[in-house]
């Protein structure tokens, strides 16, 4: 996943509290894709997500589905409504560290305490 500071896009537009204006399915580089809505898991952990963002960086396109997360409880949620993906980036508190969230209409950079369970997807850098 990258950086909290490949995160933040250079020329993509932020909101005043630091949100990426609102995308849609052809906006770049943050677009979505499916209806984004609760959707009822399985134990198996072979639940198709039909919704999520795609993250476009000149050729390259990464389809990152709405997965939801696990508290530090281990309480599952949020699944097909909202993404978080684990940043590289600690934050300068040391339990805390960056993420990228996506809604149905936005994606923003946060961090939040370590010991929840968010997805982890390895993004190759190009350069």
């Amino acid at each position: 996943m990258p950086t909290a500071n490949e995160l933040d896009v250079a020329g993509v537009p932020r909101t005043t509290s630091g949100e990426y204006i609102h995308y849609t399915t052809t906006s770049v580089p943050y677009a979505k894709f499916g209806s984004f809505g609760a959707i009822a898991g399985n134990k198996a952990g072979t639940t198709v997500i039909p919704s999520g963002c795609i993250y476009t960086v000149g050729n390259s396109v990464t389809r990152f589905p709405a997965s939801g997360r696990r508290d530090f409880d281990a309480v599952a949620g949020e699944g097909g409504e909202i993404g978080r993906y684990w940043s590289s980036s600690a934050r300068d508190k040391p339990r805390n560290a960056y993420y990228l969230a996506f809604l149905s209409d936005r994606a923003l950079p946060f961090y939040t305490p370590r010991n929840y369970f968010l997805s982890v997807r390895c993004v190759r850098a190009t350069n």
